[in-house]
């Protein structure tokens, strides 16, 4: 049973292996919660648990476990795209490679057609 005033068609799908880290917004129209207040950290990489937009909004919120395990909808424009990677945890360290985000050398081999 969904909450009150929480449809299914208000989810969108992504991909079960998607981890994104903070890069929070600064100013006075940037959205709140401000995920660096409140146990986010730059350092590390979180797993998306689900993507909620509103109907009523142009807003997607990311659904994602703090640092103390807290579940918290965080603003599309709070996150950047960390990994795709099938670790069962919930967090990953970020380690800034100053390779792109998301490069995965292994899937840059290159394939011949049969």
């Amino acid at each position: 049973m969904l909450p009150v005033g929480f449809h299914a068609a208000d989810m969108l799908a992504y991909n079960k292996d998607l981890f994104v880290r903070i890069q929070e917004v600064q100013g006075s129209r940037a959205p709140v919660p401000r995920p660096l207040e409140n146990g986010f950290s730059c350092d590390r990489l979180y797993r998306v648990l689900g993507i909620y937009t509103p109907a009523e909004t142009a807003e997607a919120y990311f659904i994602l476990p703090n640092d103390r395990h807290e579940l918290w909808f965080i603003s599309q424009r709070h996150v950047r795209f960390g990994a795709l990677n099938a670790s069962p945890e919930p967090h990953l360290p970020f380690v800034d490679t100053g390779a792109p985000v998301g490069f995965i050398p292994a899937l840059l081999t290159e394939v011949t057609p049969s």
